[in-house]
């Protein structure tokens, strides 16, 4: 006879860095154990749930919902210590006040669930007494009164048969006592018995990796010595038992087994995961939401197209408006157009990205900016009827206008109904091998040694022809590695902790908590416990708001334009035709342009060389480390170059892959080949484009040969169809979203226009929004000086708070200056708005020297703001004597504390000293603003030879090794897939920037040179292909050592 439990005490993988139990893998071998039932019970959280509720659906297992939550002592007086109470959800109402809980506890008592929480949230609850870290199994050895106590209040808390005493067995000292102590005391109380196996992963072998994983646990929370991790004897037994296992185990027990059963049959819970749950958007009197988007979208046609657009256009809307209403989203539709509305009025940037490119309702709603008419954009790759998922309508925000935006839709729909989506952190695979290694007490100094064979292989497949040959033979030969390796593997992309999704954020038509449990991230914010799939699942509208920097130096650049020259351009005023636009493109003078700043695609656009938005859009679309890999970047080159025949994968596909000389670059002429080939409508093909994206092997096959049926029906073989889809998939795999691309291109373009057109507004933009980054406050501070834009210190009666423009100059800001504060600057600017300052003494006696102390006026002197009223040093010397003076006068007055003002007037001290050297002004201003800014540092290090090449210069030699001097800006370490290490770094001289790549064994030999800051000398290989120059190192010395 077939015996019969459920596992109510469960952990996945999402009780992190403790839980082993894979979803998928959990499901199976549920299965294949005959289990009937089955409860998710993670450290207080419910992440882990919708997965675990769809895949039960799919293996047909009935699904228990329920926690495992920290909880303070329900008598108050006994301790303060908290403990771990199982939580199951009988019933819906049981599963939101379980979410509330959860939440509550998150949100406003540091994770702890307390008594009167309990109280309020125990309808529709079953709660069992917890493990060996429970209150009632902490006192009930040591204290059986007042054990008796707790699981009493417990009972009258919950009530009857809502209150489970929890039995385990694992072998471990003491526990048949606590077993015996137990049964007792439900005895006594009338309490009913519940036995579990407080399960942590699948099988008995996995134990020893599940041991590994808390391991790493304690080392990243605890931050100890992993020669301090306990070394307690495996424990093999909390294991997904088989029910025939667990009778065994209970069989003097039999009721605890029956129990479980019986608390299965009372849990029932219903997740409608095909109802949309948006928020309501309000619209005028007489219109209904659908009714209302329509009137808008008519609006924009004849504002975007004329009065009288072409029946192609009203065609094309009409077969949206359908689609949208239909699957219930024209509310949606106008929330995103509300906030964009918004945005427009608060001066805020916002451009539309990704797949709602390609809806004609978003443009004309001036959601986004691309006509996706005039790109032959298709909106079934937005939104597909024959897909059942939400559309994802992208924004990309000036990243400083985000949190105002976040904030009206807060006072829009409600604080309690909105909050941003989390994202798990998981166990990369380089990063697994590390801490499993630590855990597994590898010596220190061979931690760093491993990511050489980790970087780049696939610890999945040993025997993969990617993997290095280095990789392997440890494999094979050297048990301790293989023995890393395989537990690697079984760690390896498990969730490690939460955190907030970098753009996604979430609203919903009531309380958040009706729907998730919600906690704070490392950061602050406060989240959902469920991610972005989930979110999904769930029918809750979620929205991305990306914040991007360079759409705030746009947004600067065009308000500073508009304040200083009165020229009053707009993001979709700037003409797409610029000649100097494109000159600059084609040259790779992109720094400073967004998605094209990087060496690699700087090179390529000089290959490349693009006349129009389309020709960038095909350069940010190669650049990514998928097209690289697959080479459709080398073909496209070539082939553009005519080093390499064009060839298309069908006669039939010309038309369609002309402009891409036969490479598949994007998703949607995937979509077009399935239907010219295929014979599948479009609608048919984005369900192949997402087969393909999400590698579905189950719709991938179903896919393949409705592909393959279609194009025989054409005419083709079926070895000829079958080579084509596996073509495709090749292709498809790495292919980009179009709508997405030509929205990147249009940004990009828009910087390289102002770059251009506008350098020094620009260029003072992007040095003000990235004032914090080192790295690239240099970048663009060289750029100017490349441009002959002067570039001027902080000047005490002319700064602002960041740096603005002066004529054709940029004067720095007061916050660039170390030390400095805002409520400084301000005290600064506001006493000069009274008169400006006439001396440094006059400066003191009027600003409050509480909030600008000595140090910080001596910074101010060294970074040049009171260059007006003499030389550094001299000023210097002057501040000494007037606080020397000033303290005078406190003693003189009985004031014996710093004076935060000073109330007499001191007079100037002008004793003559001699005139600082340049070499100590940049000096100072190094020190003070980070950067030298009256010169290049490099300006008295580059020593004098005839055999050192400026940097200006390298391209006019015939040389083929040649020497380089100057200062390290940028730099990157990289293994290749062969274990190799690989520096790419930025070199800056007086006269431009290039970037230098180092091999093996260069890099291992000079390797403690290279870092960010450091003056060096560089002997150089010059490697030229098709006017393209490829710079390698191959000797380095600082020239400190010169």
């Amino acid at each position: 006879m077939k015996k019969e439990f459920c596992h109510l005490h469960l952990h996945t993988e999402y009780s992190m860095l403790d839980g082993l139990c894979r979803l998928e893998d959990l499901f199976i071998e549920a299965e294949r154990k005959g289990v009937k039932a089955l409860a998710i019970t993670d450290h207080h959280n419910i992440s882990g749930v919708i997965s675990f509720y769809q895949l039960a659906q799919k293996y047909q297992i009935k699904p228990i919902i329920g926690a495992e939550l920290n909880v303070g002592p329900i008598i108050q007086d006994y301790s303060s210590c908290h403990y771990h109470l199982t939580i199951l959800a009988k019933n819906n109402l049981g599963y939101t006040n379980l979410l509330k809980l959860i939440t509550r506890s998150n949100l406003d008592n540091n994770g702890l669930v307390t008594r009167s929480m309990l109280e309020t949230y125990k309808q529709g609850l079953i709660v069992l007494s917890g493990c060996r870290v429970s209150e009632l199994d902490e006192w009930i050895i040591k204290d059986y009164k007042k054990a008796k106590e707790i699981a009493l209040e417990y009972r009258n808390i919950l009530g009857q048969n809502n209150y489970y005493l929890e039995l385990q067995r694992f072998g471990l000292p003491g526990e048949e006592e606590l077993i015996r102590k137990k049964i007792m005391l439900a005895r006594t109380l009338n309490i009913p018995v519940v036995a579990t196996n407080n399960v942590h992963y699948l099988k008995r072998e996995d134990a020893e990796a599940h041991k590994i994983l808390m391991g790493i646990r304690e080392l990243s929370v605890k931050k100890i010595d992993s020669r301090k991790i306990r070394n307690d004897k495996i424990r093999d037994e909390y294991y997904l038992k088989s029910p025939e296992e667990m009778e065994q185990l209970f069989k003097d027990i039999p009721e605890a087994i029956s129990n479980t059963i019986s608390i299965a049959e009372r849990c029932n819970i219903f997740l409608d995961l095909e109802e949309l749950h948006f928020p309501q958007f309000p619209v005028p009197a007489g219109y209904t939401s659908e009714s209302y988007l329509r009137f808008l979208c008519y609006k924009g046609l004849h504002e975007r197209y004329g009065k009288s657009p072409s029946t192609e256009l009203i065609k094309r809307l009409e077969y949206e408006l359908e689609v949208i209403n239909k699957m219930g989203y024209a509310g949606y539709f106008l929330i995103m157009w509300d906030i964009v509305r918004y945005a427009r009025e608060q001066g805020i940037l916002t451009v539309g990205k990704g797949s709602a490119v390609s809806s004609l309702v978003c443009y004309l709603l001036r959601i986004t900016t691309i006509d996706p008419v005039e790109y032959d954009l298709y909106f079934e790759r937005f939104l597909n009827p024959e897909q059942i998922s939400m559309p994802d309508i992208n924004l990309g925000i000036d990243h400083i206008g985000r949190k105002k935006i976040l904030q009206y839709i807060v006072d829009k729909y409600g604080q309690e109904n909105m909050a941003h989506i989390s994202v798990f952190s998981t166990l990369a695979s380089a990063a697994v091998v590390r801490d499993v290694a630590r855990v597994q007490g590898w010596p220190e100094g061979k931690l760093t040694s491993l990511t050489r064979f980790i970087s780049h292989q696939n610890i999945h497949q040993i025997d993969s022809p990617t993997n290095s040959r280095e990789f392997k033979q440890n494999y094979y030969k050297n048990i301790a590695f293989r023995k890393l390796i395989d537990t690697a593997q079984k760690l390896e992309g498990l969730p490690h902790h939460f955190t907030h999704h970098f753009s996604g954020v979430v609203i919903s038509p009531d309380s958040l908590t009706n729907y998730t449990a919600l906690q704070y991230s490392r950061d602050g914010e406060v989240i959902t416990q469920f991610d972005m799939r989930a979110i999904e699942a769930l029918g809750l509208l979620k929205i991305d708001l990306l914040g991007i920097r360079f759409m705030s130096a746009i947004r600067f650049t065009l308000k500073l334009l508009k304040k200083t020259k009165g020229v009053n351009l707009t993001y979709e005023k700037i003409p797409l035709n610029d000649r100097k636009t494109y000159n600059l493109i084609q040259k790779g003078d992109t720094i400073g342009c967004f998605q094209l700043e990087s060496g690699g695609c700087r090179k390529l656009l000089q290959q490349l060389k693009p006349t129009s938005l389309k020709e960038i859009m095909f350069a940010t679309s190669l650049y990514r480390p998928g097209p690289i890999e697959g080479g459709m970047l080398q073909s496209f080159v070539a082939r553009l170059n005519k080093e390499e025949e064009v060839e298309y994968l069908h006669p039939l596909l010309e038309k369609l892959l002309k402009d891409t000389y036969g490479v598949v670059i994007f998703q949607e002429q995937v979509m077009m080949i399935a239907r010219e080939l295929g014979g599948f409508s479009l609608r048919e093909a984005d369900v192949l484009r997402k087969a393909i994206a999400e590698k579905d092997p189950i719709l991938l096959a179903e896919q393949k040969s409705k592909f393959i049926k279609g194009a025989m029906s054409r005419g083709l073989t079926s070895a000829e169809a079958n080579y084509i889809f596996d073509k495709l998939y090749k292709f498809a795999k790495y292919g980009l979203c179009k709508a997405h691309a030509v929205a990147y291109a249009h940004i990009a373009y828009i910087t390289a226009y102002l770059k251009v057109h506008y350098p020094v507004e620009y260029l003072t933009s992007l040095l003000n929004i990235n004032l914090q980054f080192e790295c690239r406050f240099r970048k663009y501070l060289n750029q100017a000086r490349y441009r002959n834009i002067q570039i001027l210190p902080p000047d005490i009666n002319e700064s602002q708070f960041l740096a603005t423009t002066d004529g054709e100059k940029i004067r720095l800001g007061f916050l660039m200056i170390k030390g400095l504060g805002r409520r400084a600057a301000e005290e600064i600017i506001q006493k000069r708005k009274e008169r400006s300052y006439h001396s440094l003494s006059d400066f003191c006696h009027r600003v409050n020297l509480g909030l600008i102390n000595y140090l910080v006026l001596e910074n101010m002197i060294k970074a040049g703001a009171f260059d007006r009223f003499g030389d550094r040093m001299q000023l210097l010397w002057s501040l000494n004597k007037i606080f020397k003076e000033a303290k005078k006068h406190q003693v003189s007055t009985g004031q014996l504390r710093c004076l935060p003002y000073l109330t007499t007037k001191i007079s100037a001290f002008t004793e003559k000293i001699p005139e600082m050297e340049l070499r100590d002004i940049l000096s100072w201003e190094l020190e003070t603003l980070g950067h030298p800014v009256s010169g290049s540092s490099l300006f008295y290090l580059i020593p004098q030879s005839k055999d050192l090449l400026s940097i200006d210069k390298l391209m006019e030699t015939e040389k083929e090794q040649v020497w380089i001097t100057g200062e390290i800006t940028d730099i990157r370490f990289r293994w290749t897939q062969r274990g190799k290490l690989v520096c790419f770094f930025t070199l800056e001289d007086l006269t431009g920037t290039v970037e230098v790549t180092v091999f093996e064994p260069v890099v291992s030999k000079y390797k403690k040179y290279l870092f960010l800051g450091n003056m060096v000398l560089v002997k150089i290989k010059i490697e030229k292909d098709r006017n393209i120059y490829n710079l390698i190192g191959d000797e380095i010395i600082p020239l400190k050592d010169i």
